[in-house]
Parts: structure tokens; sequence; C-alpha cells
């Protein structure tokens, strides 16, 4: 009989141990980023009286009997389902939409992990908890060792934008409306509200267009000899002028038709210029203008600005090549360097103005001079490196980029995300951190929509995800399960009483 008190009792501790996570879930209803616990039951051990016989021919067979004694704590298991956004408006409130945690060290070196992103940057520009962890940046998009560089972003930069010695088809990308239609190079530039027209340098100042269609008209309505023998030359010393074009034309003198036949047979020696699909190359001047070598034919344009919207652009950019497609020129590509440099004194150094953080959790910090320093994927399509824009929009990247590694370094401008086998293997250690435990499993490093890991969001945290409702619901079980043990040992107790009682 005595079992009975100590089952009863059993239930009790176990009710009890239900009631303190409840408390904990209830209590942390507005902790940021807190995961509910639930927990689950599994009966004890059983006394057997009996275990049972097989039938044989002449009896039948007989079932075990047995007795629990009790109910144990199986688990107690976190819910790791993502809470509410809440929004706060501050750019370093990080959350985590989908799976993943941050990582962040402590001054000892440990790495833990955590989902509240209520972060900000510390005097040293570095990214911190409230407790003042560092959250580790990273520059790779996958990696099966944690980063130990903090995310940093520096508050004071000197920077000095320069083009190279020689012009190069490095890869830079984004500037911003440039195109040619109709003949015309079009750059929007400096915030122009008209784009910067650069044509071609004639003494005419038209286009390519324009120019074939004057020699044309002269042909038609040639006064005299020299006249036509004048536009005919011209016209052969074009690209793409053919025979056919030139001889088509009606010429009033003999003269001229002598001129016609020895600039056709000149202009058959002249490969066809297409306006379908021609690499230009280009170089910087001394003069500030742009030099447009065209691959075929063997002929060089000087291109200068027109007088609309006049820009020293020229004179600061070397654009290295353009593709022209279906008569529209697009051009991505830029030669220039930055150099980023530790500040020296006050007079030359840029502060930063803002920054914003995207999804894969890559910062982009932008300077009083309205230039921006941030980071992008490399050709490798896993190391990230430095982008430097322009106020302008001249986008400087890769090696051209050269960023002294006491200032800043890729790492410092992505948050690292990790990626956790079983997240119910994380040991909690308070202040919303988690480290590794022996059943966590293997954890990858990654970034932001990156290896399975959600997108981060800035702007906002993520509440609590208890659900107060079902916290009442279970808290109201777990005293009917303490009232109803204590019932059995209540009743246990009395029957022992009776027993006591009959030996007087």
């Amino acid at each position: 009989m005595s079992q009975s008190l100590y089952t009863a009792m059993g239930g009790i501790s176990a009710a009890q141990t239900e009631l303190n996570v409840i408390s904990n879930n209830i209590a942390n209803i507005n902790t940021t980023g807190y995961k509910s616990s639930a927990i689950n039951f599994s009966d004890v051990y059983y006394g057997t009286i009996s275990s049972g016989t097989g039938a044989s021919g002449t009896t039948g067979g007989t079932n075990p009997i047995q007795v629990g004694i009790g109910v144990q704590v199986s688990a107690v298991s976190k819910n790791f389902n993502s809470g509410t956004w809440i929004a706060t408006g501050a750019s370093t409130d990080l959350m985590i939409q989908g799976s993943g945690f941050f990582t962040a060290q402590s001054p000892a070196g440990e790495v833990f992990y955590t989902r509240a992103g209520n972060f900000s940057f510390d005097s040293a520009g570095d990214l911190v908890t409230t407790d003042g962890y560092k959250i580790i940046g990273t520059d790779k998009v996958l990696a099966t060792t944690s980063a130990v560089t903090p995310t940093h972003i520096p508050q004071l930069i000197v920077t000095n934008v320069t083009p190279n010695a020689s012009f190069t088809t490095n890869d830079i990308t984004s500037l911003n409306n440039c195109s040619m239609t109709d003949g015309k190079f079009n750059l929007s530039v400096n915030n122009n509200a008209t784009p910067l027209e650069i044509t071609i340098d004639t003494a005419t100042n038209t286009t390519m267009a324009m120019l074939r269609a004057d020699i044309q008209r002269q042909l038609n309505d040639a006064a005299s000899p020299a006249t036509a023998a004048a536009a005919v030359a011209a016209a052969a010393a074009l690209p793409g002028v053919t025979p056919a074009e030139i001889t088509a034309k009606t010429i009033a003198t003999a003269e001229a038709a002598a001129a016609v036949a020895a600039a056709a047979a000149a202009a058959a020696a002249v490969p066809a210029f297409s306006y379908g699909n021609v690499t230009v190359t280009c170089d910087l001047t001394t003069n500030g203008t742009m030099q447009f070598s065209v691959a075929a034919p063997a002929t060089s344009l000087t291109f200068s600005n027109s007088a609309i919207n006049q820009s020293n652009f020229l004179a600061q950019t070397g654009l290295a090549t353009a593709t022209i497609a279906a008569n529209t020129y697009t051009s991505n590509v830029l030669d220039y360097k930055v150099d980023v440099s530790q500040v020296t004194s006050v007079s030359a150094a840029t502060k930063i103005n803002s920054y914003s953080i995207g999804g894969d959790g890559s910062i982009q910090a932008t300077y009083a001079n309205g230039d921006s320093l941030a980071v992008k994927v490399g050709a490798d399509g896993n190391t990230y490196q430095f982008t430097y824009t322009t106020a302008e929009n001249i986008v400087i990247n890769g090696t051209n980029v050269n960023v002294d590694s006491n200032v800043a370094v890729p790492a410092n401008f992505v948050v690292q995300l990790a990626s956790i086998t079983n997240p119910d293997g994380l040991l909690a250690r308070g202040s919303n951190l988690f480290s590794a435990g022996a059943n966590s499993g293997n954890i990858v490093y990654s970034v932001g929509n990156a290896m399975g890991l959600g997108n981060i969001a800035s702007g906002g945290l993520e509440s609590s995800n208890v659900d107060l409702s079902t916290e009442f619901s279970n808290m109201i079980m777990s005293q009917r399960a303490v009232q109803a043990n204590s019932r059995v040992f209540t009743t246990t107790s009395n029957i022992m009483d009776t027993i006591v009682a009959m030996g007087r």
C-alpha cells in the first residue's frame, strides 16, 4: 500500500515540473526571440506480479499482471518556430525569417547561438548583443567552422578614388542609365534631369546615321563634279557604305562617274560596318574625350560632350568596353580603383552617414560624401569581396578596392548565421543564448537566404513564440493533476490510519 504514496508523490512532482516549465514560458512572453518549452511524460518501471503463460492443449494462456509505479519527465523540448515580427525602426534590430541562428562570441572566445536580434554597435563599431557579446561576421557563403571576426563598421574612413593608368575590362557594374539610342551614347550622371549626351565629334556634330544620310543627300544633289567627287570620297571612307550604295546615285557628269567608279573600287576593300553586334574599345585621351576604336573595320571615332549638360564625367572616368546590340549600346564596364585607409587627420576623414542590412546579412555603409562601402559574392560564388560605389554611381569591385585590413575586412560586413541539425540538442545558457550540446549535431555556417536559412529582416525583432492560451490550458491540467494525486495520497493515508486503528 505504501507504493501508492510514492506513485502519488511522483505524479505531484511531475505536475510541479510542468508548472515550472509553464511559469517560465509565461514569464518570457515578452522576451525577444524566446522559444517556448513543452514537457513530455512517460510511465516508469512496472512491478510484475505475473509474467503470464502461453496457451497449451488443455489450458488457456494468461496475460501478465503488472502494476505501474508512477510517472516521470521524459523530455522538455523547445519550440523553435518563428515568433511574429515586431517593427522597431532600428536598422540594427534583426529578425531571421525562417530557420537559423545568429552567432555571438563571448569575451573568452566561446561561440553561442541566438535568435534574439536586438543588437547595436558599440564604441568600437562592433555589432554586439545587449550583454556585449560580439556578433560574428563571415566572408563565406558556406563554411564548416565558425568565423571569429566580429561584424564591424568603420565610422571614419579616408578614400582615394583614381582611374587606373591603363584602361582594361575590369568588371565594375551598375553604371546607371548607360545606353545608346539613335546613335547617341547617353549617360545619366550627377543626378542630371537630362541625360548627358556624348555624340560623334565631327564638323557638323552629327551621329553616324545622320552623317551617312547627309553624304547620300550630297550625292543626289551634287551641283558640280568636284562637289560630287568630294562627297563620294567622304562616303567611301565611311564604314559600311558599300559600292552598291554609291553607284546607285545619279551623277550628272562623267568626271563624277569616274570618281564614283574609283571610289567604288576603294570602298569594295573596306569591310562592311554592322550596327548589329560590334565590340567597341574605348580609351581616355589626354584632352578628356573617349576614343572609341571599332573592331571592324579598323578605324576610330572620337566622342566628346555635346552642348547639353556639359560634365567633367569624361575627364574623370575611363570607359573600357561597350557592346552594341540592336543599335543599343550598354556598358557596365569601368576601370577605377579606390584605396580605403585609416584616418590620420581629422580634416581628411569622412564620417559614416547611415548603414543598411540586406536579406543575406550584408551591410552597406554610406558616408557623408555620398560614397558607400559594401560587399558582394565574388566570381567563385562563395567568398565575399568589397565593392565601393561613388556618389556618381561608379561601382568599383574586387581587387580594385584596396581596404586597409585595420579598417575593415569582408567578414566585418556580413552577419554570420548557423544551421544546426538538431536545435533541440542545444543547451540554453540564459540571456537568449544557446551553446552546442552533445546531441545538437553538425553545425554549418552561412548567410541569410542560403543553405536553407531564413531571410534576415532589418528594422524589427522576433517576438516570443509563447501561446498564452495554450499555457493557461496546460496550467489548469497541471493543477488538476496535483489535486488528483493529492487525493490519492490522502485516501491512501486514511486507509493506513484505518489499518493502524484496527490493531487497537
